[in-house]
């Protein structure tokens, strides 16, 4: 008796199983007579757009990773060829959306979410350094790493970093980014300086004391020794600065 039931149960499963596959058939060859869009096909349209839009800008490896379509959505086929673009105010970054849209006579338009990685070259700090310390050859190396996971920006050149000094001291292996360098400090608060008054074919010069810290090519307000009078100028060099009369 028992083994007559377990016979029976398999054949039960068997038939509900074929059921299942049947309605499944039927279920998509209704869905093809209705003419129902590709969800696949637009899928492939988007991979080739994003690279081209990613080629245009970043020179790193590009991976790509789209988010399919609910299977569940109905979409009539396009007569046209599928427009893609970026929404209003979007930019290629870790995360975004891509609009595919149909302008045929049954118009539509479907949003969908990308994840993208961009490997590129960055420079890290090869070793510890401290705020005020101006950067050489030797204190950075180059990485790959996902320059879209950045925040602030990066460096992938080294002649763009080297004679600049850290704003903060910062651990060995640090990404360097804009925001932790700055052009060094040529001249210091106190220092006696060279003003260079000029006027049309004539140059002035005297002495004065710079009122704070500067750059080279920066506005610096300093003291006249003489008059006692603060004037601002364009630092020329560690030792002068240009105003105008």
């Amino acid at each position: 008796m028992i083994l007559a039931f377990h016979k029976n149960m398999k054949h039960t499963a068997l038939f509900l199983a074929l059921i299942l596959i049947t309605s499944l058939s039927q279920a998509e060859a209704s869905l093809t007579a209705l003419g129902l869009m590709d969800l696949q096909a637009i899928h492939e349209t988007i991979e080739p757009f994003v690279q081209n839009l990613a080629k245009q800008q970043y020179t790193g490896q590009i991976k790509i990773k789209i988010r399919q379509l609910d299977s569940r959505l109905r979409l009539t086929p396009c007569s046209q060829d599928l427009q893609l673009s970026l929404p209003a105010n979007s930019k290629l970054s870790s995360r975004f959306s891509v609009a595919v849209q149909c302008e045929g006579e049954l118009a539509w338009t479907v949003y969908v979410p990308i994840e993208m990685q961009i490997l590129q070259t960055a420079l890290v700090l090869a070793r510890p350094m401290n705020r005020g310390d101006v950067i050489n050859a030797a204190d950075i190396m180059a990485i790959e790493t996902n320059i879209m996971a950045i925040d602030g920006g990066f460096f992938d050149d080294a002649r763009h970093l080297i004679g600049k000094q850290l704003r903060q001291t910062l651990a060995m292996g640090t990404l360097l980014s804009p925001r932790f360098v700055e052009a060094p400090k040529i001249i210091k608060r106190g220092d006696i300086v060279n003003i260079v008054a000029q006027m049309p074919g004539v140059s002035v010069k005297s002495h004065g004391k710079a009122l704070a810290d500067a750059t080279l090519g920066s506005r610096l307000k300093v003291e006249n020794l003489v008059s006692k009078r603060i004037v601002e100028g364009t630092v020329l060099s560690a030792q002068e600065i240009q105003i105008s009369m």
